[in-house]
């Protein structure tokens, strides 16, 4: 009889333990869905993309895939292309001349004393061509190559003391080889292998004419 009594005791204390296990699951599971309800009180319901199926747009949030946006590179292409296309749509040289840095370059291949190559260029509009920097003297040396010439005029002369440059532009960028006297020699010639010289006015040499493109 005892035997049998023990019996019995621990089959309730097991099933009261059992029941007890359980309330506490579905309490926690309770506690767990708790935030999550409040938040969709907050935000309102999960809106599909377009006509989407939600199982779709699930297997392509889990795949961290992005849907119609461009990549990143092409995005800054995109809009550099924007920025840069009226630039180069705008920039026009005449016939003849070569565009660089937005400006005009004529070479004119006939040998004129420097005032009187100034004075042709001035009938196109144009100055005696300035160097601004050094990749603009290597374009002009490429543009006096090109014209089998190893020598032509530019639009520095000798001043007041000072070197300028005849379309008025500052005379920052100096490249000299040789610097002669300057009460003789007080106008600058561009030379093809090296640096710029200055050389007597009256000398007949070719010449660069510049101007801002159109």
């Amino acid at each position: 009889m005892k035997v049998l009594s023990i019996s019995v005791l621990l089959c309730v204390a097991l099933t009261l333990r059992e029941a007890a296990g359980q309330q506490q699951a579905v309490a926690v599971e309770q506690l767990s869905i708790v935030p999550v309800l409040e938040e969709a009180k907050e935000t309102g319901p999960l809106k599909p993309l377009g006509d989407a199926p939600m199982e779709t747009i699930v297997e392509l949030v889990e795949n961290k895939v992005e849907l119609a946006l461009p990549e990143e590179g092409e995005a800054e292409a995109d809009a550099l292309a924007l920025v840069q296309a009226p630039a180069i749509r705008f920039l026009h040289c005449p016939d003849g001349w070569y565009l660089h840095q937005s400006r005009c370059f004529l070479f004119v291949n006939s040998y004129l004393p420097w005032h009187n190559a100034e004075e042709h260029c001035n009938t196109l509009h144009a100055n005696l061509a300035s160097v601004q920097n050094p990749r603009q003297y290597r374009f002009l040396q490429q543009l006096t190559t090109m014209a089998n010439r190893h020598s032509a005029w530019i639009g520095g002369f000798y001043l007041q003391d000072r070197w300028l440059w005849i379309d008025r532009v500052g005379f920052y960028y100096e490249n000299w080889y040789t610097h002669l006297d300057v009460d003789r020699n007080a106008c600058i010639h561009l030379r093809t292998p090296v640096g710029w010289s200055n050389a007597h006015c009256g000398t007949g040499l070719p010449f660069i004419c510049v101007k801002m493109s159109c």
